[in-house]
């Protein structure tokens, strides 16, 4: 996996790239979180009150599109949220932290799992690249409340992305990386979504939980 993420990093950034340029660990500040539409439908100030916490959420990415975006959030230059033909852009200072969430659009367009991790993996890499903190979120499960398949064929691509997160949090040095247990918050549960998928009120409310354990100091 090491070597796919080195290739496609190279590739990704370019000989010469600004993203090598790595910005002082004193110039980085605050929280942003990654990811597609669960992230893009929370309303990060009414959960996290106080924080100016940032939402880089896109509706409908895939993690390679999360991916090919994540140098302009490192670098604060040019961090979009909303749907992809009317994203709202801002600059902000480098964040210090990146939250990602990604993959349910995988699982949706039938994109092989572990080509969703390396991209993933990808993510991370240059993350630490940069020297940017990362927190991953392991994906919360298809909601049993939405019984629209039968057997459900979601649950089995989730685990096996979350299998790859959690490898890649494992095979991370120094440190590990944490992983926020989605699929273990949700577990036994049903009705957390508006959906199958998007978060109500209530799966909101125990993700701002089960995230502030993560997110002491900033």
């Amino acid at each position: 996996m090491k070597a796919i993420s080195a290739f496609f990093i190279l590739v990704l950034l370019g000989c010469g790239g600004t993203a090598d340029q790595r910005i002082p660990e004193s110039q980085r500040s605050g929280v942003v979180f990654v990811g597609d539409s669960i992230f893009h439908r929370w309303d990060l100030p009414t959960y996290f009150p106080n924080k100016a916490y940032v939402n880089a959420g896109v509706e409908g990415e895939r993690t390679d599109q999360i991916l090919a975006r994540l140098p302009q959030i490192l670098s604060g230059q040019n961090v979009c949220n909303g749907f992809q033909t009317a994203l709202t852009c801002q600059t902000i200072p480098p964040p210090k932290l990146v939250i990602i969430y990604a993959g349910w659009n995988d699982i949706f367009q039938l994109v092989d799992p572990a080509v969703a991790d390396a991209n993933i993996q990808n993510m991370v890499d240059l993350c630490k690249r940069q020297g940017v903190d990362v927190v991953l979120v392991a994906l919360a499960r298809f909601d049993p409340a939405f019984p629209h398949h039968t057997p459900n064929p979601f649950d089995a691509p989730a685990d096996a992305i979350n299998a790859g997160i959690r490898s890649i949090a494992t095979e991370t040095l120094t440190p590990e990386i944490p992983v926020i247990p989605l699929d273990q918050v949700f577990a036994g549960q049903q009705g957390y979504t508006i959906d199958d998928t998007h978060p109500n009120a209530l799966g909101y409310s125990e993700m701002r939980d089960a995230f502030n354990h993560f997110l002491t100091g900033f």
